[in-house]
């Protein structure tokens, strides 16, 4: 796998579940947000402020969630939408998978069910394998539950064969 970043746009729930991932895989993160944006639930609120520690990178110049969404469609080499409900009831979610039709990106949209874990993380896996992303950008509902995302992801990259880093002092 060439993946060496995963970028979000750092809202809460499916967006900061991507980032949560990578620091556990220990794959760089970025999280491009735009000017007067904050995560909404307290929890994502401090998870956020922590990301200080990693990348954090503040949109100068690109205001509102639909430039910073399109800014993250096209400085990706793919794009996964994790959602709850069907893509055509979303707004945000609906809208990132236009940007990367328009701007001709391989994308995938994943309806989240957790009775089916192993279903979705095999068709994130086959994605990943087959598009092979150095830059990868997660989006999706702000009302998701990130741990289903966050074990979708773990599984995928198992499924890939990835390592799980060493813990450190270990």
């Amino acid at each position: 796998m060439k993946l060496h970043t995963i970028m979000t746009g750092g809202q809460s729930g499916g967006d900061l579940a991507g980032n949560r991932f990578a620091i556990q895989r220990q794959i760089a993160t970025l999280v491009n947000v735009c000017a007067e944006f904050w995560p909404k639930r307290a929890e994502d609120h401090q998870f956020f402020l922590s990301l200080s520690r990693y990348v954090v990178t503040p949109l100068s110049g690109i205001e509102g969630l639909r430039s910073r969404t399109l800014y993250n469609v096209v400085n990706a080499d793919a794009t996964i939408i994790f959602i709850q409900r069907p893509l055509n009831q979303t707004r945000g979610s609906r809208l990132t998978a236009r940007f990367c039709e328009e701007n001709h990106k391989n994308f995938l949209v994943i309806r989240l069910d957790p009775d089916y874990p192993k279903r979705e993380a095999r068709k994130v896996a086959k994605f990943l394998a087959k598009h092979d992303p150095e830059v990868l950008n997660v989006a999706g509902e702000r009302t998701i539950f990130d741990a289903y995302e966050i074990d979708c992801l773990h599984r995928a990259w198992n499924e890939l064969g990835q390592p799980i880093p060493k813990k450190k002092g270990a």
